[in-house]
């Protein structure tokens, strides 16, 4: 996830105090959503491996498109982005000339407060490790009850969090009641350290369409960033290694026609980027006046007649003696 933090050009000092107060409204919002593994810090890739294994099915097939799953699937690697902006004024001030002086009458100076503000845009790159594993299956399977289950392990380099998504998507039927038309029960989620031991997942969200009757059902995290309901994560500490089990179930009116589970690491790998911006306003603050031109004394006249003599004097001499 990138934010992206696009400021206008301040064109008076009134607008440059608006601007900040914006910015800072802005970092909250966007860096409310952006969730850090406290270990997960430099370390080389990948951070965690998955094992993946064979798909169990019943009361369903898998398409026969499926794409065989191998044993040890190797993870692939993302980034994920942010940035931040920091910023610190300099003030200085200086004069214009409006009314130059004289001899006689004082002149008029402006007085301007001028404000630098340097912006610092600060990118951050985080790395993380990622797998999705997708289950294809008939979808016109809608009698008895049926389930995919998704098995594996994931081992970690350091310790960090271990973050699951759960989505599965199919057809249902509609019955008809005397208050309307309805649907079935829609699948449900369980997730455990071993096949035998799972629990079903809270706060599953659904999405149908009844103009042909699909619905598409998601749950926990798919990524650092990406939240799909209640968390589903496993601690792991350096060099652990964790079993996990998934399953998607659904009862009688109800396909499945695919079941995806998505495995993510924390965030390591740390880098940053500086790059500075400045903006200047000048805010006009006053006016005041400039003594008027000093007259010179005779006795300054006198002195300036004498040095000019002694240099002619000097310059006279030196011509005879290079005669």
């Amino acid at each position: 996830m990138f934010f992206v933090l696009l400021l206008p050009t301040p064109t008076n000092f009134k607008e440059k105090k608006m601007n900040k107060n914006t910015l800072n409204i802005a970092l909250a919002i966007a860096l409310s959503g952006l969730t850090l593994s406290a270990n997960a810090t430099a370390f080389a890739a990948p951070l965690v491996n998955f094992t993946i294994n064979s798909p169990t099915v019943s009361g369903t097939t898998i398409n026969p498109a499926q794409t065989p799953l191998s044993p040890a699937i190797s993870v692939q690697s993302s980034y994920a982005d942010s940035s931040n902006t920091n910023f610190h004024d300099t003030v200085s001030t200086h004069d214009v000339v409006h009314l130059a002086p004289t001899t006689t009458a004082p002149g008029v100076a402006y007085e301007y407060t001028d404000t630098k503000t340097t912006y610092d845009y600060v990118y951050s790159s985080y790395k993380y490790d990622y797998l999705t594993t997708s289950v294809a299956t008939d979808p016109t399977k809608f009698d008895g009850n049926k389930y995919i289950l998704i098995t594996g392990s994931v081992t970690a380099a350091a310790a960090t969090t271990i973050n699951f998504g759960l989505t599965a998507s199919g057809n249902y039927n509609s019955f008809t009641t005397p208050f309307g038309s309805t649907s079935p029960s829609l699948p449900s989620f369980y997730f455990g350290s071993t096949a035998t031991n799972v629990s079903a997942v809270a706060n599953t969200s659904y999405n149908t369409t009844p103009s042909n009757s699909t619905y598409s059902a998601s749950s926990g995290y798919a990524t650092p960033y990406d939240y799909y309901g209640s968390p589903i994560s496993l601690v792991l500490a350096a060099g652990g290694t964790q079993n996990f089990a998934a399953y998607v179930f659904a009862g009688n009116d109800v396909s499945l026609s695919s079941f995806t589970l998505s495995e993510s690491g924390g965030l390591y790998g740390l880098t940053t980027t500086t790059t500075p911006q400045i903006y200047t306003t000048s805010a006009f603050t006053g006016a005041h006046a400039i003594p008027v031109l000093a007259v010179p004394e005779p006795d300054t006249y006198g002195m300036m007649l004498m040095g000019l003599g002694l240099m002619g004097f000097t310059v006279l001499r030196r011509r005879n003696a290079q005669a």
